[in-house]
């Protein structure tokens, strides 16, 4: 199954959505993001879209949460990431590119396990 160009850009642009809604919600774990993303990977295949489930959620993860917890850095004139990163040694911005790196594995993988649930047809 080939995975089409459009498809792949409206599940992206949902998946973006749908993570920064669940961020919003600030009573949420800080996981909790990947639940919406599960659920639409299932949608999205039982209405037959054609999408590529692991880099269009790792992408989409990664996009938002390394934009958010730039933007934070950025406002905060980098006094949280940095001391963050002073307690493993390492620089604030490797912080942020790591929780992004985190994030986008998590969106991943809940996207791939989505589509990948109805295809293996555990979902009928």
């Amino acid at each position: 199954m080939k995975a089409k160009k459009t498809d792949n850009a409206k599940a992206a642009a949902i998946v973006v959505v749908l993570t920064i809604l669940t961020g919003m919600i600030n009573y949420l774990p800080w996981w909790s993001f990947v639940v919406p993303v599960l659920i639409f990977g299932i949608t999205a295949t039982s209405l037959q879209w054609k999408i590529s489930g692991f880099p269009i959620g790792f992408l989409s993860g990664f996009i938002v949460w390394f934009s958010i917890n730039l933007y934070l850095h950025m406002i905060s004139n980098g006094l949280v990431f940095n001391r963050m990163g002073r307690l493993f040694s390492i620089p604030g911005i490797l912080v942020i590119l790591v929780s992004g790196i985190i994030a986008g594995l998590l969106n991943g993988v809940a996207l791939y396990t989505g589509v990948r649930v109805i295809k293996i047809n555990i979902i009928k």
